[in-house]
């Protein structure tokens, strides 16, 4: 900024500074107004500050602030056309409002009147204090001024440490029984075949809950420095709404380091990942039941089972198709799948697919194929291949695929928003019919 003004900061010249994406920026700041706030906290820090407790000078000390805040933007002047709607919170700007938040508590106590009120509520609000260009800042401050300390959030009432102050670390396998316990206190099916293959090619992230257990969890499973998919986003219930799934969410999108963050969202976690940053490209349909076969029994198989010699054709058909490398993952579903089967064409393999166990039923995905026909094919053979109910986690680029459901026996059971962070989803998705399940693309 101090070479060539603030037009020239630029997430773009920012990333390149330090050697990493654009798109991991975005964990620390959502946009182009946070940089430019956090940039004005560190000329802030050069600020200095009267001794608030120093005399009974309060009014002179104000001037002083104001003169000195006034000779930093004139020092700055692009920035200074900026601040009217910058929104504030680092340390610096904090210590600032800590500042003149004791100036104001001890100058009311010297007039011993509430006509203090008037002006100084003027004054907290008006910029370059005030929080959004003279937008009033938020009356629970301005009630804190006299307000008596409330409680330290971080600590519960015996004075134990509490979930928000516990820290995030790297689950391991030895944590599996807590993660299927706060899966089922969410509602959700405990699925210890799924969180096995997680820990395996993912990392599982989760703080502690203080009386045992897990607080919250999170997954992130990279593939590459292209993509990652975050998934298991679970907070107990009664650490609801305290913090616990954004700090899991930041942290998850800050170890993945990828141009590219997958997930799937239900309309209840979706405000917080939009405030993320991620944008919703799509709906995946969620289908579910028993399976019917057509009228007249199962046609023949197109496909085969799966053999050691199909891999490099099969790794090479999912890389073109989801555009990261997957090696890590494809070569464990052949024996995590119950069903691994391919699909031959007139040059090689021209689709693959698989159904793995899931409870009492089975999941079917991932199917690749070079068209909806293999795919639906594809499909036939592998929910006749299994026992137990179904699922199929259809994309809404597929209405073939939702047909194809309906009319052997699956209903819609729920549908989620696809949602990305930071570039388009790489990869031909024209050729990815089903994820190998939503948690992992």
């Amino acid at each position: 900024m101090r070479e060539g003004g603030l037009g020239r900061v630029t997430m773009r010249r920012l990333a390149a500074e330090l050697d990493t994406g654009p798109a991991s920026l975005y964990v620390y700041v959502q946009n182009m107004a946070e940089l430019h706030g956090a940039i004005l906290d560190e000329l802030l820090a050069g600020l200095r500050l009267p001794d608030p407790d120093a005399g009974d000078r309060w009014h002179s000390e104000l001037i002083e602030v104001m003169y000195a805040y006034t000779g930093l933007l004139f020092e700055h002047p692009s920035l200074a056309r900026s601040v009217l709607t910058l929104r504030p919170s680092g340390p610096n700007y904090l210590r600032l409002i800590r500042h003149r938040r004791c100036q104001a508590r001890r100058h009311y106590r010297s007039l011993g009147s509430f006509q203090v009120w008037r002006p100084m509520t003027r004054w907290l609000t008006a910029p370059p204090f005030g929080v959004g260009g003279g937008k009033p800042m938020d009356v629970r401050f301005v009630r804190s001024l006299t307000s008596p300390p409330m409680p330290n959030a971080s600590h519960t009432q015996a004075g134990q440490p509490s979930a928000r102050s516990m820290p995030i670390r790297r689950l391991g396998a030895e944590d599996l029984p807590a993660c299927l316990r706060l899966s089922q206190d969410r509602d959700w099916l405990p699925e210890e075949h799924k969180w096995r293959l997680l820990f395996e090619v993912g990392a599982v992230y989760g703080i502690d809950d203080p009386e045992g257990g897990l607080a919250g969890t999170v997954v992130a499973t990279r593939y590459g420095r292209a993509v990652a998919a975050i998934s298991m986003m679970l907070v107990a219930r009664r650490h609801e709404r305290q913090g616990l799934g954004g700090r899991l969410m930041r942290h998850a999108l800050a170890e993945a380091g990828t141009t590219t963050v997958w997930l799937t969202a239900t309309d209840y976690g979706r405000p917080l990942y939009e405030r993320l940053g991620f944008r919703t490209i799509g709906r995946c349909h969620t289908y579910g039941g028993p399976f019917r076969p057509p009228g007249g029994g199962s046609p023949r198989p197109v496909s085969r089972p799966m053999t050691a010699v199909d891999l490099p054709e099969v790794l090479a058909l999912d890389l073109a198709a989801f555009g990261a490398d997957r090696t890590a993952l494809l070569t464990r579903l052949p024996s995590f799948s119950e069903e691994f089967r391919v699909v031959d064409g007139p040059s090689g393999v021209a689709g693959f697919g698989g159904a793995w166990r899931n409870g009492d039923g089975a999941v079917l995905g991932p199917v690749i194929a070079q068209d909806s026909g293999t795919a639906l094919a594809l499909i036939s053979d592998l929910a006749a291949a299994v026992e137990g109910p179904l699922r199929l986690d259809a994309d809404d680029r597929w209405p073939e695929l939702a047909t194809w459901a309906e009319a052997h026996g699956l209903s819609h059971r729920f549908t989620t928003a696809i949602m990305v962070h930071g570039a388009p989803l790489p990869g031909d998705r024209d050729h990815l019919f089903t994820p190998v399940m939503v948690a992992l693309g």
